[in-house]
């Protein structure tokens, strides 16, 4: 019990510091880092960055309790550990006992956990809006521990506190990039790892892009600031008069959200959702979009809408086609036991039940071909 209050005296102080509400986001993960190591027991702290376009997880401030530094940590793939990312994506909170031999470390056992010697893990997803900023990470390197309530609900806490920050940042930066200081923009847009583009509302030209815009396009700052937000558009020089003003007015409007294809500078093309807002930029009145790549999710969506759809379409079939040559068989077979001793008759209803035997055979073979979801 002395421990929970403990840890609630110092949520208390993380919630009236500074650092959280004047945008200091670099210093408020910071903060928090090493409180959590302190509260939980544990030898590492660690704040971990997705990109959403290459989907790789960077440690971007990683604190070590016995040295007492910020180190820059490691980086996972996609590609070399894709069950853990898929953990990473899913879950808010990652609870790892045992990191030597649970299942969901076996990808990241040799690369991570056996050089730093790692006993257990928790983390827990930190979100922006509606998308996954990145994981915090606590890890134990002495002993093996299990995580209790207490554990997740702390850490649950510290994580809303830089999203908080995050968030309070992009607030700062909406009343004018020149309020602020060098080091909380490249952490607040620069840095970012939601793709974002700063254009001039009147010509819609592109005055400045953050590195997640530069991933997910393949545009250096120097070609961006040579296009504009309509010349990234997948039909960019073919869309109507009507199209044009659609799109322009949907990036005009604060925060409402709107699909579009957008083209990279390799030509592929891809899905984005825009939202925006109104800023300044060196003085003068500018715009942010954010841009998220949406291709995955609404491909999966549509492919959810294919198979529902073919299922509905199934169940109808079923229930209007199979009870007809069932009634029909059913029916002639009440007759068969009328007629049996009428050889006519019998012939009669034996040549009309292959029909509708034909026919259930039919009908049955029309319902596979439905269920058929390849």
């Amino acid at each position: 019990m002395v421990r929970t209050k403990a840890k609630h005296k110092t949520l208390l102080q993380l919630s009236r510091s500074d650092y959280l509400h004047n945008g200091r986001f670099k210093d408020l993960v910071h903060e928090v880092l090493v409180a959590l190591t302190f509260e939980l027991d544990v030898e590492r702290a660690g704040f971990w960055v997705l990109n959403q376009e290459t989907g790789a997880l960077k440690n971007l401030f990683l604190y070590q309790k016995e040295e007492d530094e910020f180190v820059k940590g490691h980086t996972f793939e996609r590609s070399t550990s894709p069950n853990f990312f898929e953990a990473i994506k899913t879950k808010l909170i990652i609870k790892i006992d045992d990191a030597v031999e649970g299942k969901l470390t076996d990808e990241i056992k040799t690369s991570y956990i056996r050089p730093n010697d790692i006993k257990s893990m928790l983390g827990i997803q930190v979100w922006y809006k509606e998308v996954i900023l990145g994981v915090v990470f606590v890890e134990k390197t002495n002993n093996m521990h299990r995580w209790t309530t207490h554990d997740k609900i702390y850490l649950t806490t510290a994580a809303s506190y830089i999203s908080q920050s995050y968030s309070s940042q992009l607030r700062i930066k909406e009343k004018g990039l020149r309020q602020l200081t060098e080091a909380s923009y490249h952490s607040v847009f620069k840095d970012s790892p939601v793709p974002m583009l700063i254009y001039d509302p009147d010509s819609f030209t592109v005055l400045d892009a953050n590195n997640g815009a530069i991933s997910l396009y393949g545009y250096d700052l120097d070609e961006f600031r040579q296009l504009t937000l309509m010349d990234l558009r997948a039909d960019a020089g073919n869309t109507s008069k009507s199209s044009d003003l659609d799109y322009e007015q949907k990036l005009g409007t604060k925060w409402e959200k709107s699909e579009w294809q957008h083209r990279k500078k390799d030509q592929s093309q891809f899905t984005v959702e825009i939202s925006g807002h109104s800023t300044t930029y060196r003085e003068s009145r500018a715009r942010i979009a954010v841009a998220i790549d949406i291709t995955r999710d609404k491909k999966q969506r549509e492919e959810k809408e294919a198979v529902i759809a073919k299922l509905e379409d199934y169940a109808f079939y079923a229930s209007h086609n199979i009870r007809r040559p069932i009634s029909s068989i059913l029916g002639i077979l009440d007759l068969v036991k009328m007629s049996w001793d009428d050889r006519e008759s019998y012939e009669e209803l034996m040549a009309n039940l292959q029909i509708a035997t034909m026919d259930l055979d039919e009908v049955i073979r029309v319902m596979n071909a439905k269920l058929d979801l390849d």
